[in-house]
């Protein structure tokens, strides 16, 4: 029987064994029973409605911890989007768990020094890189591996990729900071990549586990290519090697005619009267060449720091090519030399600077007669919009891998014994020149002869646009 009911009938004076005498007894023992379930029912409405309240109330607190859930991680794969994948900087994640197992399987075999190790056993590097699983790239790594898949990158790496030991010693350092239980490093590393030389910053780091070790399994590995800039700064040393160099030669250059004409000078004024008139001549004359070599250099010297601002001025006029060379022979007395000169064939006519124009030839012609060969030729032809003038000489030329670095500003192909080196500005002034008046100078060596080939607008663009070499009369032109 219910123990609430028992209870009743106990407080009443009943049992069950002993029922009620009277029908009064009877009222209130059933009237105290309505009561007890009326009460029943009352706080079981009222348990019913608190939970369903409650319940209520509980679905939407979890609601809403669902919805922020979902906004913080929607937040993060943006932020992950963000910071990995559309990052600029080529990154991995990689789980290096089992690159920890190796190096741990290394002190149990008892090594003590992993450096040490590496240097007596190199080829064993490959298992700790081999143990590296790619779990994702961002596109800058697929990039600077030269691969368009995320396909071709997953897993591990393979063996394959790591054919010299520069790609295998990038990963050292890295194994290394495993090995000393680091969670971030940063290095450079000098190798190849994809078959092209490269020079980057690593960057590693991991996560740390609770105990404070760090968490292999979620790496991250990040490489800025800075192969650009080591090669702009290895450009820069050689700028400043080469003006240095360019220093140097022209302090010796300007001094070399300095010193001629000064000590033409004292001789002059110290026994001037004493001197046949031969001599003096040959004095002053010794000062108006060494003046017109030092003219020449300063021109060239403020043409190409013109040049570099664009503060060149050009004015062009239609003229004969071959009365401007001869000027520039004679005024030189080029022709006076040991070189036999062959100037003859300039009959063409150009759109040019005469100023400009002649100190392009100057500089050829300066260059073939102290590197060149013992006959020198110049020759002209139009062809079309173009006519070109070409300064050749029987010598041997520049060298192959300098044909192209010739025209560099401070560059020198040649340096014979015997001859004073030049600044190095000569052709660089001469190719600035001839662009800025339209045209163009090269260089080509073909047949025994080494030529510049210097090319100007035609003053009448409608002669044929091509003719065979047979016809112009000049060497092979390229």
């Amino acid at each position: 029987m219910n123990a609430v009911l028992l209870r009743q009938l106990k407080r009443m004076g009943l049992s069950l064994d002993k029922p009620p005498k009277h029908a009064r007894d009877w009222a209130m023992l059933l009237d105290r029973v309505s009561a007890y379930y009326e009460d029943s029912d009352r706080n079981r409405y009222l348990l019913e409605r608190s939970l369903a309240i409650s319940g209520q109330e509980m679905a939407e607190v979890l609601n809403r911890r669902q919805e922020l859930t979902n906004q913080r991680i929607e937040r993060s794969e943006s932020h992950y989007r963000n910071l990995f994948v559309n990052n600029p900087i080529a990154l991995w994640e990689m789980d290096q768990t089992d690159v920890g197992h190796w190096v741990n399987s290394l002190r149990d075999l008892g090594v003590v020094d992993l450096e040490e190790y590496l240097d007596d056993h190199p080829d064993d590097l490959v298992i700790g890189i081999l143990s590296m699983e790619i779990v994702d790239a961002n596109d800058a790594a697929l990039r600077l591996l030269g691969i368009s898949s995320h396909d071709q990158l997953s897993g591990k790496w393979n063996e394959e990729t790591f054919q010299t030991a520069a790609e295998r010693d990038a990963f050292r350092p890295l194994i290394s900071a495993i090995w000393n239980g680091q969670t971030n490093a940063t290095y450079e590393i000098s190798t190849q990549m994809m078959t092209r030389p490269m020079a980057g910053i690593v960057n590693w780091s991991t996560p740390r586990n609770p105990d404070g070790t760090a968490d292999l399994s979620k790496a991250v590995v990040g490489i800025v290519d800075i192969t650009k800039v080591k090669e702009a700064e290895r450009r820069l040393e050689e700028v400043i090697r080469s003006k240095d160099e360019f220093l140097a030669s022209v302090s010796h250059e300007l001094r070399t005619p300095l010193t001629t004409i000064y000590g033409s000078a004292e001789s002059l004024i110290e026994q001037g009267a004493d001197l046949d008139e031969e001599l003096r001549s040959e004095l002053i004359q010794f000062m108006a060449d060494e003046s017109r070599e030092m003219a020449n250099m300063v021109e060239d010297l403020l043409v190409a720091a013109r040049a570099e601002i664009g503060k060149v001025n050009i004015v062009q006029e239609a003229l004969d090519l071959g009365p401007m060379v001869s000027d520039v022979i004679t005024a030189a007395r080029m022709h006076e030399g040991e070189k036999v000169l062959e100037f003859s064939s300039v009959t063409s006519s150009a759109w040019v600077d005469p100023t400009r124009f002649k100190q392009i030839v100057r500089n050829l012609l300066t260059n073939a007669i102290r590197y060149g060969g013992d006959k020198i030729r110049l020759e002209s032809v139009s062809l079309g919009p173009t006519t070109f003038l070409l300064v050749s000489d029987n010598g041997s030329g520049v060298p192959e891998d300098r044909r192209d670095a010739i025209f560099e500003a401070y560059e020198r192909a040649h340096k014979r014994s015997g001859v004073t080196a030049s600044v190095g500005l000569g052709l660089a002034v001469s190719r600035q020149l001839a662009r800025l008046m339209g045209g163009d100078l090269n260089y080509e060596y073909n047949d025994g002869w080494s030529s510049f080939r210097l090319e100007m607008p035609s003053v009448d663009g409608n002669v044929r646009t091509s003719l065979s070499d047979q016809e112009l009369g000049l060497r092979q032109v390229s």
